[in-house]
């Protein structure tokens, strides 16, 4: 009787995922840091702010930043680092809903294209 061994089979290899490809470019990475910071920083002023965002303090008004104010104060002498906070919730519903307006809009104009073919595709 003769005995050979036979090959052994070897997993294929998978291509790598999405998020394995984005994780090894530094630029996509720093860049979702940076927005998880202003997300958070966002949600975290619907909870807390140093100071109130819309008091004025005349007597405090544009000051360096220091252990109370940590960014100053405005020339109304209010909290730049609370203005901050809630600003960053503005700016990212602003974002939300422009990049909504364009996905309706772009998606209306592509089926519309799609099916009248011809010059408009």
């Amino acid at each position: 009787m003769n005995t050979t061994a036979l090959p052994t089979a070897t997993a294929a290899r998978s291509a790598p995922g999405f998020w394995q490809r984005a994780l090894r470019h530094r630029s996509f990475v720093i860049g979702g840091v940076l927005t998880l910071l202003l997300v958070a920083a966002a949600a975290l002023s619907y909870v807390w702010t140093p100071w109130s965002p819309y008091e004025m303090d005349m007597a405090a008004k544009m000051q360096s930043p220091s252990a109370r104010h940590w960014l100053g104060t405005d020339a109304f002498g209010r909290d730049v680092a609370s203005l901050l906070l809630v600003g960053a919730r503005a700016s990212i519903l602003v974002g939300v809903i422009a990049v909504g307006i364009g996905l309706v809009v772009g998606t209306a104009l592509g089926l519309l294209a799609a099916a009248r073919r011809g010059w408009v595709e």
